[in-house]
């Protein structure tokens, strides 16, 4: 928990510092931020979630949420022009996508307190 706090927080203040993305110059970047927190983190916790072999159904269905957000996300690009809002449309999906993830992480966590409780405690995982 402790990795998914620092790395998105840690994410958020790269984009607010050092690329000049902060929230406060546009008031619609507000919105965004969970995606972005959640963006960040997925690089630290997407490889530890998929190669986990202990819970094969929880990496089943991230890979394919995953996945398919993903091309949802391409698809729009693709096929919706720019003058029909098409932009805004692929952000909207973005943020949701990656928002949604959280919701893997959460029940990754559980499922890790669960098992880390049946073993002696000590544990390498994030």
């Amino acid at each position: 928990m402790i990795f998914y706090l620092l790395f998105g927080f840690r994410g958020l203040m790269m984009g607010w510092f050092l690329l000049g993305n902060p929230p406060v110059l546009n008031p619609l970047q507000f919105i965004t931020q969970p995606s972005m927190f959640t963006y960040w983190v997925t690089m630290l916790l997407a490889p530890w979630l998929v190669m986990e072999p202990a819970f094969p159904d929880l990496k089943s269905s991230f890979v394919r949420f995953f996945i398919s957000s993903t091309l949802r996300c391409l698809l729009v690009a693709l096929v919706v022009s720019r003058t029909k809002g098409g932009v805004l449309f692929w952000f909207v999906l973005f943020a949701a996508g990656y928002t949604a993830l959280n919701y893997f992480y959460v029940k990754y966590f559980r499922l890790l307190s669960t098992t880390s409780k049946a073993s002696d405690g000590y544990s390498v995982r994030p």
